[in-house]
């Protein structure tokens, strides 16, 4: 019985601890050691909110509580602690990131893969390629968008098999990240997109290929140069996805 009240005090705390957080964030009089123990509080809404704000504002301990806050019991703990590492921009937490991947929690692998994409690290691509294969055609894109991210070439060949993947969106990302890439070899590939009886598919080719002769034409840019070219071919395969009609042709159904 004792233990029973104690138990409903703390849930019933739980709320408190969460408006103090909040609060002393909104203020701007967050004290580090506070987070520091709120990321040990025993309701794990409260460690999965002290890990997003150690993601926004970094305290010295940052990675070393994320790290320990990456293996929590609770999945959403550890989905917000992938997603501050990505924010941290610490390339040392490349990998906790990779072995989030894996994590039994298709919400923390998608988070981990969101933060290598963040982070950038073209050396990242082996632990991103598996999620090409993934069964959840969302986890497939997660994996493609962060490779595009990354830019690296020895994920070329998981690139091209991506292509024909049966979501358009995968597709899509796909063809983008290929040109990206700057690979001629990429040409042929994307050229057979062209001809696809998808006219998101073709318009994906063409702004793929596009790019990939002004990549092939310079230097790599920096990663982040070419974001509009991103939303822009993100918004029309987004568009496509919610066309139920083009979704089942996309899939041969």
């Amino acid at each position: 019985m004792v233990l029973a009240l104690a138990l409903a005090a703390c849930e019933e705390d739980t709320p408190s601890k969460i408006n103090h957080l909040v609060d002393a964030e909104r203020r701007g009089k967050l004290d580090a050691s506070l987070v520091e123990r709120s990321a040990q509080d025993a309701s794990p809404e409260v460690r999965a909110l002290a890990a997003a704000i150690i993601g926004r504002q970094p305290t010295e301990n940052a990675l070393a509580v994320l790290t320990r806050l990456s293996e929590d019991e609770q999945s959403g703990v550890r989905a917000s602690a992938a997603t501050a590492m990505g924010r941290l921009g610490d390339s040392r937490a490349l990998p906790i990131l990779e072995r989030m991947v894996e994590d039994p929690s298709e919400l923390v692998q998608r988070r981990a893969a969101q933060s290598l994409g963040m982070l950038a690290l073209p050396e990242a691509y082996a632990a991103l390629l598996p999620l090409l294969e993934h069964p959840n055609p969302d986890l497939r894109l997660e994996g493609a968008k962060a490779l595009y991210h990354l830019q690296a070439p020895e994920s070329f060949d998981a690139l091209v098999k991506a292509l024909g993947d049966e979501d358009l969106l995968v597709r899509a990302k796909a063809a983008q990240t290929l040109g990206r890439l700057g690979n001629p070899a990429a040409r042929p590939h994307l050229e057979k997109l062209l001809a696809s009886e998808s006219r998101y598919d073709r318009g994906a080719a063409r702004q793929a290929l596009q790019v990939l002769e002004e990549s092939i034409a310079r230097k790599p840019s920096a990663r982040g140069e070419d974001q509009g070219e991103e939303d822009h071919l993100s918004g029309q395969a987004e568009s496509a996805r919610r066309d139920g009609d083009e979704r089942k042709a996309g899939r041969g159904e």
